[in-house]
């Protein structure tokens, strides 16, 4: 074949046809609850890394396409955006292909690259963090002492929930607490059945804590009894009567009377008269001693005996006739 003089003819073809780019979701982001249901803003929170990654075959360059609304779908039962606290998915939805394309088009020029259904990858997880709430109270009950037990009544003492944040404030439904539910501490701080008068401090109980985060678990609760009020026992009215009477034949010395005759005289409920002596009763003369001459005379507790009689019955209001 002379190579010099041959005539050769014809022609080739080389087609480039659109390459298949495929669309990763990955990444996460968070929020504390607040009642609402998560926005797509909050999905591309700067502190969270959702992000869509698309490639395509043989080249190392990507495109790197943040989440609008209507790109993706949560992994809930109705689909929904989620509101309450909890660790969720989502996943890129059809109806992103279209923003999508737009991306892909941006980078690598219109007819170049397509996606479809089939390139869609990958998914992100979103999660709702509880909220931390407080627990307070200023309720108050107060009951005159009977020698039983107060028992806290729930009505005195309403509770106070603030949660941090924007989160809605729970609500208490009726009945939910009990009295057992509280418990009473003394001015000492320690536990107890309050029954003298003084002035107590009424906790919420740990097992009513965790009721309310049962109704209501968004929420990150106190772990210790938590302080909601005061409960304050007066007084009851205890009324005294010095009674009888006696007599003696003078004899120019002072009249004599038994400690033990004045104390049995001396009556009233539950009243406690261990301590008296005689230097506790005054007579009706001008001294307030015993008489020696012959006359008619009284004898009452004084000021003194009033003092002590009422510091060794602190649980009343001493009252004395007669």
């Amino acid at each position: 074949l002379d190579w010099a003089n041959a005539k050769i003819s014809g022609q080739g073809s080389y087609i480039i046809t659109e390459a298949n780019a495929t669309a990763n979701l990955s990444g996460n982001s968070s929020k504390t609850y607040d009642g609402n249901p998560v926005t797509t803003t909050e999905v591309n929170s700067k502190d969270g890394t959702v992000e869509v990654t698309i490639t395509i075959p043989n080249s190392s360059e990507t495109v790197t396409y943040k989440l609008q609304d209507g790109d993706y779908t949560w992994n809930t039962l109705n689909g929904d955006a989620p509101t309450d606290a909890g660790d969720y998915t989502f996943k890129l939805s059809p109806e992103a292909l279209t923003n999508l394309q737009s991306a892909i088009d941006g980078k690598w020029g219109k007819g170049n690259v397509k996606i479809t259904d089939s390139d869609l990858n990958g998914e992100a997880t979103f999660t709702i963090n509880k909220a931390d709430i407080t627990i307070s109270g200023n309720g108050s009950q107060t009951g005159t002492y009977t020698g039983n037990p107060q028992v806290v009544d729930p009505g005195n003492f309403p509770i106070e929930l603030t949660p941090d944040g924007d989160g809605p404030v729970p609500t208490i439904p009726a009945g939910t607490l009990t009295s057992s539910d509280f418990i009473v501490k003394n001015k000492d701080g320690k536990i107890v059945d309050p029954t003298n008068v003084g002035n107590y401090t009424v906790y919420l109980t740990p097992a009513a804590i965790q009721k309310l985060e049962k109704l209501n678990p968004n929420y990150n609760w106190p772990t210790t009894e938590q302080k909601v009020g005061t409960l304050t026992i007066i007084p009851a009215v205890m009324d005294i009567t010095l009674s009888g009477n006696g007599s003696q034949i003078s004899d120019g010395q002072p009249a004599k009377v038994e400690l033990s005759t004045l104390v049995d005289n001396l009556t009233g409920n539950n009243l406690n008269k261990d301590g008296l002596t005689l230097a506790d009763f005054s007579w009706n003369t001008p001294d307030g001693n015993a008489p020696s001459e012959v006359g008619n005379y009284t004898i009452t507790l004084n000021e003194k005996g009033l003092k002590k009689l009422q510091a060794d019955n602190s649980n009343y209001t001493v009252n004395v006739s007669g």
